[in-house]
């Protein structure tokens, strides 16, 4: 059976159940007296982005571990502002913005245009760097909450947003845009797949307005175990920001890699793909 959290009662069973800092990897628990002194109950999607509270004060609650105080300072404090103000970017006006956002946008970012196909312009924002760590670090928390366990510091994994993006490495506007579609099909696709088999993981809070969900293959990229999870993250925004950009709606979503197939997680293989592709066929007969 596929893992669903979808109570707040499910969240706090997870997060009690959960030993390991998922910023870090290493232990938060068992180190004696005073350990909690040294942890701090966290937003994995900060608070920030999740918007008004949901009609139901019941529904309002979201996804939050215990991570080490000096990780949540180190490694998420800046990236989530960064990315706060990315997405803000994308969608709102500038009007309600506070001195602090404004002065992060111009000393982090740069805003310019692109041409592309020899007369299209094309607005872009450079220097994302270390804002676009931060969903990878939402990722590692919704595998920690799903899983009981925190991921490994190093692995291989993919991280896109709901907008094009596209880096120093290719060659220029056309080919990078090329590749994030690529990435973006295949992701989106096999998660498509996953949702209509009824073999997805997921997490749903905030009153259904925070979405996460996950499925796992055979690994792909070969360099970090045999295991790869696609993931796919909605939250207040998103929609907003994909529709602004470009007209076509799409969450964040990513994959990434690692040794062992967590327990119980639900894994999508031929079968399922076979079951997906019949469904296709039919649908395009008009059956």
């Amino acid at each position: 059976m596929p893992i669903l959290i979808s109570t707040q009662k499910q969240m706090l069973d997870m997060r009690r159940s959960v030993n390991e800092c998922y910023i870090c990897g290493e232990n938060i628990k068992g180190k004696g007296q005073g350990w909690r002194s040294q942890v701090i109950s966290e937003h994995v999607v900060p608070r920030t982005l999740l918007g008004k509270v949901p009609i139901k004060p019941a529904e309002a609650w979201s996804v939050v571990l215990y991570v080490h105080k000096e990780c949540e300072k180190n490694h998420k404090n800046h990236r989530d502002q960064l990315m706060k103000i990315l997405q803000m970017l994308g969608h709102q006006s500038t009007d309600d913005w506070s001195k602090e956002d404004i002065g992060l946008l111009l000393s982090e970012f740069d805003i310019g245009t692109q041409t592309h196909d020899g007369s299209k312009l094309i607005h872009s924002i450079s220097g994302v760097g270390s804002a676009m760590l931060a969903p990878v670090l939402w990722a590692r928390g919704m595998h920690a909450t799903l899983y009981g366990k925190a991921l490994p510091r190093g692995m291989s994994f993919i991280t896109q947003p709901p907008v094009p993006i596209w880096n120093h490495t290719d060659e220029d506007v056309a080919e990078g845009l090329a590749a994030y579609e690529i990435r973006r099909n295949d992701l989106l696709g096999f998660l498509r797949v996953a949702i209509h088999t009824k073999h997805v993981d997921e997490i749903r809070a905030w009153g259904g307005k925070l979405l996460y969900q996950c499925a796992w293959r055979r690994a792909f990229l070969g360099t970090n175990g045999g295991w790869g999870c696609t993931w796919a993250l909605e939250f207040p925004g998103v929609h907003e920001w994909a529709m602004t950009a470009r007209n076509v709606d799409s969450p964040w979503h990513g994959y990434y890699e690692i040794d062992d197939l967590p327990p119980n997680a639900a894994v999508v293989g031929q079968t399922e793909t076979d079951q997906y592709n019949r469904y296709v066929e039919a649908s395009h007969k008009g059956l």
